[in-house]
């Protein structure tokens, strides 16, 4: 049976601030973040999909409720290890990437039939011309177990909306926007400086019951293909826009591969759902001639034509 454990297996290409590149398993990246430079991936959407997962870790753990909180931690200038472990040994089994019961931001029970290629990790349908790369759903790339979790991250947060096994689905979060993350002089202070404050009670980001705002990982049911609100920022940094299943392979030299994939509809945010002073990561522009169910605060894109 495969396995993959996120905590510890490294996975994370991280640059250090000596200049050297070393890839980390998610324990060492936030106990040793102080060390290290900036993350790194195989595009900039893994890169920022790995940061909101790393994001969703730490609020778990720290109270960022006010400013002065925020600043008691970062005189700390490093995560405490001891938290880290604490919480990572309480939810290990949540972050085996090929686990038969909870698998990494997958559901297990997905017919496995319905699968498809690898490739559509890159975004890439069986009817696809190959444009941008030359991956081909025709010759399935044999994905490492490091690049299948840096991948599924990534399509989590910015799969394309259209029609899925399973329905029609909207666009991932931050499909639509041009995602701004702050950078410090290493990852400690670039985490610290995208960390909000999380006081709901007080309306920060915006107003939600806390008790049901937790992760995808913690969460007993597995995400259904239903139109629901996010409970809370934390849900947020997680969502599973996908129903996702990798399937693993064992090759002959022993080697764990991912060459096929299920895909399917997973939540979707209702249309009344704005982003507006709820994502931390995208700007809005106002809209004062929004007419009709036209959005009065649109989020800010990536223009073709503009510099």
């Amino acid at each position: 049976m495969a396995t993959f454990n996120l905590i510890d297996e490294p996975w994370i290409p991280c640059t250090v601030l000596d200049g050297t590149q070393r890839c980390l398993g998610l324990r060492e990246v936030l106990t040793q973040a102080q060390d290290v430079g900036e993350l790194g991936g195989d595009s900039p959407l893994e890169v920022a999909a790995l940061h909101r997962l790393l994001l969703a870790v730490l609020h778990r753990n720290f109270d960022i409720g006010d400013e002065q909180q925020w600043a008691v931690l970062w005189e700390c200038e490093a995560f405490d290890p001891g938290v880290i472990d604490d919480y990572f040994e309480k939810w290990r089994g949540r972050f085996d990437l090929f686990d038969e019961e909870r698998p990494f931001y997958q559901v297990a029970g997905l017919d496995l039939t319905k699968g498809g290629s690898s490739a559509r990790l890159f975004f890439h349908q069986d009817n696809n011309a190959t444009l941008f790369t030359h991956v081909a759903t025709s010759d399935p790339p044999s994905l490492t177990p490091s690049e299948s979790a840096r991948l599924l991250i990534g399509y989590m947060a910015f799969d394309v909306g259209g029609l899925k096994t399973g329905g029609p689905a909207k666009a991932a979060m931050l499909n639509n926007g041009a995602v701004v993350l702050v950078k410090g002089g290493n990852l400690f202070e670039t985490l610290m400086l995208n960390l909000c404050r999380y006081a709901p009670e007080q309306g920060h980001p915006w107003d939600f019951n806390r008790d049901h705002d937790i992760p995808a990982w913690e969460r007993d049911e597995e995400t259904r293909p239903e139109e629901r609100r996010p409970f809370g920022y934390i849900d947020l940094l997680t969502w599973q826009s996908r129903r996702t299943r990798l399937q693993p392979e064992i090759e002959q030299e022993g080697s764990t591969v991912v060459k096929n994939v299920v895909i399917m509809k997973g939540a979707q945010p209702p249309s009344d759902f704005g982003l507006r002073n709820r994502e931390t990561m995208l700007a809005f522009r106002s809209n004062p001639r929004a007419k009709g169910t036209q959005d009065p605060w649109p989020v800010v894109t990536l223009t073709e034509d503009r510099a």
